[in-house]
């Protein structure tokens, strides 16, 4: 009988010396790079892992395809990097919910994977061109808005509306540039780069980004934003944006007093932003301002008031 006992404890011990389910790290693919693509009612995923790797599937749903591949891999893909997820032009137009859906479900899946659109291209074929840690100098930039998961599910749900930034081709190249906008009835379309920054300048206090050349003629000047002040004042459904900019000169090209700076500014600002806004309206993008609790409808005027500072800036 103490035999027996022994013996059975020492299966016991056996039993909780280890994990049946165990993953060392040789055993695991850790997913940097996901792409997700759409055609004739089948989801193509591909991911990058750690090494450029790259496996594509396919399947009728993202976690479909995921399983095939998995299936297929003689390692277990791991999501816990991943820091990018591309949607190609189909898959934002027919899976983008379902595929986000699938993402949140995963156990894996970390909310600060930044969603990215590829504009006129797959999104594997931007998974093989573009290495995507130029996100570390989106807010230099302002040509390009990088948001986490859970910023775009926390916009969507707050103001009904997100915009995901975008790469494209250009120059023969590649380069993230504008944005997606995606409203709570899916994907309606693009804005640009210049219109991320107008976006940017009135809704963020943040200072940084460049202005693009304003030209006059054959003179022409170009800005380096120092700071943005922002007052906005509510009446019923009306909103005015009071906006005072300081700009230093980056680059200027023929002879520009300050006081000509300062005009030609103003005038592309004021110009610029009723245009975006008109724009918007127009195309449908509901509130894309998200100003403030302002209604997609709502009466905005923008008044900009400019400084320039030529300390910093080159004359």
């Amino acid at each position: 009988m103490k035999k027996l006992f022994l013996v059975s404890l020492m299966f016991t011990f056996f039993l909780l010396s280890s994990c049946c389910d165990y993953n060392e790290l040789n055993m695991q693919s850790l997913v940097k790079w996901a792409g997700v693509d759409f055609s004739q009612d089948e989801v193509s995923v591909s991911v990058v892992c750690e090494g450029e790797e790259v496996m594509t599937s396919t399947g009728k749903s993202f976690f479909e395809a995921v399983r095939e591949m998995s299936g297929r891999s003689d390692k277990k893909l791991y999501w816990g990097h991943t820091q990018v997820i591309v949607f190609g032009e189909d898959a934002l137009e027919n899976s983008f919910d379902a595929t986000l859906d699938a993402t949140l479900r995963s156990r894996d899946v970390f909310l600060d994977i930044t969603p990215v659109a590829a504009r006129e291209m797959t999104a594997k074929e931007a998974l093989t061109a573009v290495k995507f840690d130029v996100f570390a100098n989106s807010g230099n930039s302002r040509r390009f808005e990088a948001v986490e998961l859970w910023e775009l599910l926390r916009n969507r749900e707050m103001f009904g509306v997100c915009v995901v930034p975008t790469v494209v081709k250009r120059d023969g190249g590649y380069v993230m540039s504008g944005g997606a906008v995606i409203l709570d009835s899916g994907f309606v379309g693009y804005l640009s780069d210049e219109e991320i920054l107008f976006r940017s300048l009135l809704t963020d206090r943040t200072a940084g980004g460049y202005l693009p050349t304003i030209e006059s003629g054959d003179r022409s000047v170009s800005f380096e934003i120092l700071s943005n002040d922002l007052y906005v004042k509510r009446e019923g459904d009306s909103f005015l944006i009071r906006e005072k900019l300081t700009l230093s000169p980056a680059e200027v090209r023929g002879e520009l007093s300050e006081a000509e700076m300062k005009s030609l500014a103003h005038a592309y600002l004021m110009s610029s932003y009723e245009k975006f806004i008109n724009t918007s309206r127009k195309n449908g993008f509901g509130n894309i301002l998200n100003l403030h609790g302002a209604e997609k409808d709502a009466d905005i005027k923008v008044v900009v008031d400019v400084k320039i500072n030529s300390v910093l800036g080159g004359a």
